[in-house]
């Protein structure tokens, strides 16, 4: 995992993260609203769920160029995460078949049973290369995923919240927001793990 890190550069990469995250919330309630600007499946949600899928895409790229080992493991790792926040962001509207299922309690079940089976799948490389992964994660070099996930948590904290300063859906407003930024975040994390196994980032 020692090629996994991130220069100082990239906190660049994290402001146009968060810059472009607030143009894009802007022009998406500039255009529909406050409310169907962060409606369920609205703009915002739906360009959460394809950054989400993107990184998806990335991270399972990067692990198959990837032999085994620590670096594959978190790759793999990484594309079950951001399925998991794809699975909980995918909220669908109508009454058809799908949009049931996806809404039920046994949609959920399913899901925990495939990530079970995935955990399982994993658990004799997980043993073996958790040292080298908590490393990792110690020595501090995770720092985006940590960003990602203290935006994220921020977030949920205002999700449930119906006004704030008597402005109706300026929490819902935040909350898309922030939740935007900590997948665009994800992402920009993903394709760089794409580039390193590639290659493209040679670092001794």
């Amino acid at each position: 995992m020692q090629n996994y890190t991130y220069p100082t550069a990239f906190w660049r990469a994290i402001l146009v993260c968060a810059l472009i995250s607030l143009v894009v919330a802007a022009v998406a309630y500039g255009a529909f609203g406050l409310e169907l600007g962060s409606a369920e499946e609205g703009p915002l949600e739906t360009l959460q769920e394809w950054m989400l899928v993107g990184a998806c895409v990335f991270l399972l790229a990067a692990a198959r160029e990837q032999a085994e080992g620590a670096p594959r493991l978190a790759s793999i790792a990484g594309a079950v995460l951001a399925a998991v926040f794809l699975l909980r962001e995918l909220e669908p509207v109508g009454d058809g078949t799908l949009a049931h299922y996806v809404r039920s309690e046994s949609f959920r079940l399913h899901e925990a049973l495939a990530i079970l089976a995935i955990a399982l799948f994993m658990i004799r490389p997980l043993v073996r290369y958790a040292g080298e992964c908590l490393s990792w994660l110690i020595q501090g070099s995770a720092w985006p995923l940590f960003a990602a996930g203290a935006v994220l948590l921020i977030s949920d904290a205002i999700d449930g919240h119906h006004s704030v300063m008597g402005v109706a859906w300026l929490p819902r407003m935040i909350e898309e927001t922030m939740e935007t930024f900590a997948y665009a975040i994800i992402l920009a994390v993903a394709i760089r793990w794409y580039r390193i196994a590639c290659g493209l980032f040679p670092q001794p």
